[in-house]
């Protein structure tokens, strides 16, 4: 159960796993870990070794009532945003930009 006024009823058998996706998956060069690994004087990963590396992503559901997602949302926006028909978040909460150094033109 949380503190939150609403969300007393919940518990964890409430949650639910909605999606869970690998992404980015690439075999990489696996270093050794420290240098009291017997690979010292290969510091280059000369050797060869690999790994698999993969990014997870899972998203899950039930893990808030509406009572708290509506106040999580109000949060991140506020109150009486027009989530289901506004084209973007508003502008005092949120700004479009992106790292990678490509401008976007607006």
């Amino acid at each position: 159960s949380t503190g939150w006024a609403g969300e007393e009823g919940w518990k964890a058998a409430d949650v639910t796993v909605a999606m869970s996706v690998g992404v980015d998956r690439a075999t990489v060069p696996d270093p050794p870990a420290s240098e009291s690994n017997e690979d010292v004087d290969d510091p280059t990963n000369a050797h060869g070794r690999t790994r698999e590396d993969v990014s997870n992503i899972v998203a899950l559901d039930g893990v808030v009532g509406n009572t708290l997602r509506a106040a999580l949302l109000d949060a991140v926006t506020h109150a009486d945003w027009p989530h289901a028909t506004a084209d973007a978040p508003p502008t005092p909460k949120w700004e479009r930009e992106t790292n990678d150094g490509i401008s976007s033109g607006g």
